[in-house]
């Protein structure tokens, strides 16, 4: 993983699937009120390289974005993770 950088999209878009389940790549960006398309897209890439996520082709041009099993046993982990924090 490359340093800090991976954190910075790529664990709160992880957060965000397991809790919404399948999104668009503007809704992760709108929802994580993030303005860089590109930065979602390296994320996602990203995330998918790693079998995290899995992209699917709905329409031409709209993307879905869900988290493989994998994903979701990290999502499970980091969930945790947030809970510690905020009690």
């Amino acid at each position: 993983m490359e340093g800090l950088g991976f954190y910075r999209y790529n664990l709160p878009i992880i957060l965000l699937l397991s809790e919404t389940g399948e999104l668009n790549l503007s809704e992760i960006r709108s929802n994580l009120l993030i303005r860089s398309a590109g930065g979602v897209n390296n994320a996602v890439d990203k995330l998918e390289e790693l079998g995290l996520v899995k992209k699917r082709v709905e329409k031409p041009i709209t993307i879905k974005v869900s988290l493989t099993e994998k994903g979701r046993r990290v999502a499970e982990v980091l969930v945790q993770v947030k809970e510690i924090l905020e009690a």
